[in-house]
């Protein structure tokens, strides 16, 4: 994910040198071009309402997703003002550096312009520090990014295929509240997935079935149930092509169940093609997904706690549906074998699930809530490691082993007493920061643990 940033200076007071401020400018632009971003730039540094009314037009043609106002001098306060109204659902974010021997009073600028903006209930970001701080960049990286996928979660498509999860109440959602944060989400009938399965050839199955026998270590079902997996994919992938998705959940028991269908190998072979699918019709957390994934840039898990050790400060996570081929440390170490939910909630036998241990590595672990309170959505972020496997795991299940960064009775205490799923989400990177600034920009209140 590459963010597109609008970029414009701010400075033009009478006793400011214009010289000063284009270098100034040069040196922020410099240091910028050195990230992984698209950068749009409004040359002209304003010295009127009509510059930046054009430069918030420029904004608009471009679609940012972000607008950095970097403030090398003191500035006519009224322009961040009318920027910020006239881009008022844009990101914003602000930054000076301390002060230097070309510049008079940068950080007052910011301050005066972020108090104001308070006023104005425009929300925004704020950094301080020299452009050539490593860290001062990472910092505008990650809002940056932040911004970048909090923008593609509002125009994300997502559909819902099926009705909730039988004997599941914590994997609902409030329609209203999760549409204002992804407003684009598309109830789907399972019907109309059966009717896509009918339908796949199977020799494109075949095809499926030979790249995916490439990449495993042990095949423990029979190649018809292999092929109905893969047809299984492709009756997703069509349905998704069909009305244009980023995503896709879906209640799999007991309509899928019973024809011995499991969506497993289905979303790990989606996953190879950039795409999150997750089971139980679970909405919020297929939200929390594509959010890491847009985040971490690559796959993401879904757990729940299978067992704790507190004085290891370790968990063990499991999961008996989705798992990402590329989350195993070695091909070798993935099983395509049975799972036993098509018996227990299909009556009938079958089924091919992913079985895997998860790689070794930095995890940032979160999930946002669907399910409101006092009229507020939530999220909890946290961080830890994933571990090797103590013992091997079996019956068609994905596991992973986390030592967790901060302490877990504070993490579990916390987990229960906010009213959380038991869902997370994991993705193979520290987006701890980005996350959280995800969260600031669409409005949801949030946990740091």
């Amino acid at each position: 994910m590459r963010p597109r940033v609008g970029f414009i200076t701010f400075g033009q007071a009478p006793w400011v040198s214009l010289e000063n401020l284009k270098f100034l400018q040069g040196k922020v632009l410099t240091e910028l071009q050195r990230l992984h971003v698209d950068l749009r730039v409004v040359e002209t540094i304003p010295t009127s309402f009509k510059d930046v009314y054009e430069a918030a037009d420029l904004f608009r043609r471009e679609d940012v997703d972000v607008v950095l106002a970097f403030y090398a001098d003191y500035t006519n306060e009224e322009f961040t003002c009318v920027l910020a109204s006239e881009l008022n659902d844009y990101p914003l974010i602000l930054f000076s550096s301390y002060g230097s021997s070309k510049s008079v009073i940068p950080v007052a600028a910011m301050i005066t312009s972020a108090g104001n903006l308070k006023r104005l209930g425009k929300n925004f970001f704020h950094v301080m520090g020299e452009p050539t701080s490593r860290e001062v960049m990472e910092k505008i990286l990650r809002l940056c990014k932040a911004a970048a996928a909090a923008r593609k979660i509002r125009r994300s498509i997502i559909g819902i295929v099926g009705s909730p999860n039988l004997m599941m109440v914590n994997t609902g959602y409030s329609e209203f509240h999760i549409r204002r944060i992804a407003p684009a989400l598309l109830h789907l009938d399972t019907a109309e997935l059966l009717s896509f399965l009918e339908q796949v050839d199977e020799k494109e199955a075949e095809k499926v079935v030979n790249r995916v026998l490439s990449r495993v270590g042990k095949v423990l079902v029979q190649r018809k149930e292999l092929i109905n997996a893969a047809k299984t994919y492709l009756a997703i992938r069509g349905m998704m092509d069909k009305y244009g998705l980023d995503a896709i959940t879906i209640r799999e028991w007991p309509e899928l169940a019973s024809r011995s269908v499991t969506i497993s190998l289905a979303s790990s072979l989606l996953a190879d093609d950039g795409v999150v699918c997750l089971s139980e019709a679970d909405i919020s957390s297929t939200i929390t997904s594509l959010i890491m994934r847009l985040l971490a840039d690559s796959d993401t898990w879904v757990g729940e706690i299978e067992s704790v050790d507190l004085e290891k400060n370790t968990a063990t996570l499991l999961h008996n549906c989705e798992a990402p081929f590329s989350l195993a440390e070695t091909s070798g170490q993935i099983t395509l074998t049975h799972t036993s939910f098509v018996e227990y909630f299909g009556n009938a036998t079958g089924g091919v699930n992913v079985q895997l241990a998860l790689k070794p590595g930095k995890v940032t672990m979160a999930k946002i809530s669907g399910r409101p309170i006092e009229d507020r959505l939530k999220a909890m972020v946290t961080t830890g490691e994933v571990l090797r496997l103590p013992t091997p795991t079996s019956g068609g299940l994905s596991k992973a082993y986390v030592k967790f960064d901060s302490p877990l009775r504070d993490i579990l205490d916390k987990w229960v007493e906010e009213g959380f799923e038991h869902h997370l989400i994991m993705a193979y990177a520290d987006v701890r920061q980005e996350f959280s600034a995800v969260c600031d920009i669409l409005d949801i209140d949030k946990m740091t643990l």
